[in-house]
């Protein structure tokens, strides 16, 4: 039997005169990817929640990062009939449409099974977010 030798270049990254750079590169792209997703979210959610009248009907429970809305049945069919807020964002307005439309569809699901919507916002990157049906 033959043993197999595996050669490996002599040293670490920084001895060989590579130091961090590939790391830092990594980082930095993933701090600019996070902080212009971050923005685009702001700018969407942000416009949104600013020229969006006031609904006294949806129910709200916020507490250490997490909101959870609770929409009302009428306010769930009115979503699912495509009743979503015209807003102009300028550059963003296309992507706004795209995502409001895309909550429609979901909309129409839950109402189809007799349920509820709610949305769960975290400032949490971790925990659980997102659009679930509930019996209302």
């Amino acid at each position: 039997m033959s043993s197999t030798t595996i050669h490996h270049p002599p040293g670490t990254y920084a001895e060989r005169g590579f130091g961090d750079v590939g790391r830092q590169r990594t980082l930095g792209t993933f701090i600019s990817k996070f902080i212009a997703t971050l923005a685009m979210i702001v700018a969407l959610f942000g416009g949104a929640l600013m020229f969006a009248a006031p609904s006294e009907a949806a129910t709200s429970r916020c507490g250490s990062g997490t909101c959870t809305v609770y929409l009302t049945k009428s306010e769930t069919v009115a979503l699912s009939n495509g009743k979503v807020p015209n807003i102009n964002l300028g550059a963003l307005t296309v992507p706004y449409r795209v995502l409001a439309y895309g909550h429609v569809a979901i909309a129409k699901g839950w109402v189809a099974r007799g349920n509820c919507v709610g949305f769960t916002v975290s400032i949490k990157p971790w925990a659980t977010q997102g659009m679930f049906g509930y019996r209302c």
